[in-house]
């Protein structure tokens, strides 16, 4: 693993600080313990990422505030702009949220926006804990499994003639939500009973273009077949038609499930690509990546900002915060009021 060329500092504010990374007992957060932590962007941007560069030896810094003179890793979720100080150098991790205007640099977690100045494509990070389909079902097509939030699955994939349908094929609709009810354990990583995913989403055109193709590489590493939603993020990773079937529809849906059904060799084709292709997402792959990114890009805009005069700095700051404001309520707006290409 190549060092970081320039000291990196994980932004973590206390309440989000876990008791191993207070004790310096990382070594106890297993897998198994990020399974049931790996919600939110904090969790998932920050404090993973900040556990797994210390596990790989990089040693990171964190501070509950940015601090000057080294590349601050936040969260564009839980930066508020009066923690913004004017000489930190700031890389916002974006997840879903709005455009993080105070930030110098931006990872985002699909690649709509890699191509203008100052941002990179960052995938987001497997499953911690994944719990790969068993071989012994064989090839069996009778649970079809949506891991996430209810309300964003879409209706016409959750209502009684959908499930009918899939009831005619033997087919039965399993739901993992995010948060699950009654402070149940999550499910999110356990793909052990799991035929084939699902994930077509009720949400804006401005909301799935935030969204990582997470649930493709995750069926990728559980050797699931998926059908899923016109994306950016998961048309990014399509390589050839065995990375997933793409459905619009119930009704394309069914199709897809019946084309399943009637070709097992696909089915197990499917499952050997997704195989190959989670290699490229690996916990390793992508530490490597952020440190590729954090000593190249990132590493030369922190330069240049190192060498900006101070009132320029501070003109940036006051203009950041303007715009910070302005991007916040777009969004807001956008998610609320945009048009959802699927009702």
């Amino acid at each position: 693993m190549p060092a970081l060329s320039l000291p990196v500092n994980f932004v973590i504010p206390e309440c989000h600080v876990w008791p191993e990374i207070r004790s310096g007992t990382m070594d106890e957060i297993t897998d198994e313990v990020l399974a049931q932590r790996c919600v939110g962007a904090m969790a998932n941007w920050v404090v993973i990422p900040y556990v797994y560069f210390c596990k790989a030896g990089l040693s990171p810094s964190r501070s509950a505030k940015p601090v000057n003179g080294v590349i601050n890793i936040t969260s564009a979720h839980d930066f508020p702009l009066r923690e913004r100080a004017p000489e930190a150098f700031i890389v916002a991790c974006r997840a879903d949220a709005h455009v993080p205007e105070l930030a110098n640099f931006v990872f985002e977690q699909n690649q709509v926006r890699s191509h203008l100045p100052g941002v990179a494509w960052t995938p987001h990070w497997p499953q911690p804990g994944l719990i790969p389909r068993d071989p012994a079902r064989g090839q069996r097509l009778e649970n079809l499994t949506y891991k996430g939030e209810v309300n964003n699955l879409w209706i016409g994939f959750r209502d009684d003639a959908f499930l009918a349908a899939l009831r005619q094929l033997d087919v039965e609709l399993k739901i993992d939500p995010r948060t699950p009810p009654g402070g149940a354990k999550l499910q999110m990583h356990d793909y052990s009973a799991a035929d084939a995913v699902i994930a077509v989403r009720n949400l804006t055109e401005a909301d799935f273009k935030t969204k990582p193709a997470s649930k493709l590489v995750n069926a990728w590493f559980a050797g699931t077949p998926a059908l899923l939603g016109v994306e950016p993020g998961f048309r990014d990773l399509r390589k050839s038609d065995l990375d997933y079937l793409e459905v619009d529809s119930p009704e394309t849906a069914i199709q897809a499930i019946q084309k399943l059904r009637s070709d097992p060799g696909l089915c197990e084709a499917m499952r050997q690509n997704g195989y190959r292709r989670a290699k490229e997402f690996t916990v390793e792959a992508l530490i490597l990546r952020w440190v590729e990114l954090l000593n190249g890009p990132v590493a030369e805009a922190f330069r240049t900002w190192n060498a900006t005069p101070e009132p320029m700095k501070l003109m940036r700051w006051g203009l950041s915060a303007v715009r910070e404001k302005v991007s916040k309520r777009q969004a807001q707006y956008d998610r609320v009021n945009g048009p959802r290409p699927f009702g």
